[in-house]
């Protein structure tokens, strides 16, 4: 995408006009946005048996930051950290594991 900016200096009743032509790249992020692309992100096994037991193999007490909990290494917690902070698109699915690692 090509983005035409036209600057006018106004000097002494007359003005002068630059051109400047910025080459703009338009990034999106496509990746889906779902459970299985989370354990993904964390570099974790996605399938769906492999989801339910590490949730059931891992456990969080009321008092433990998720991305404080012991399991993670320092890169998950990173992107745990990351993604809370900047409310990114994995925010919602975050939460939504460390409300499956909290219950009995």
């Amino acid at each position: 995408m090509q983005i035409l900016i036209i600057d006018c200096i106004f000097q002494s009743g007359a003005y002068s006009k630059q051109r400047h032509d910025t080459d703009k790249e338009i990034m999106m992020d496509t990746t889906p946005v779902d459970l299985s692309h989370l354990f993904e992100q964390l570099g974790l096994d996605n399938s769906d048996e492999a989801m339910v037991q590490f949730i059931t193999a891992h456990k969080l007490a009321s008092h433990i930051h998720l991305s404080q909990a012991s399991f993670w290494t320092s890169a998950q917690k990173s992107f745990i950290i990351e993604a809370l902070e900047a409310d990114a698109q994995w925010t919602e699915l975050i939460e939504q594991l460390d409300t499956q690692l909290r219950k009995p």
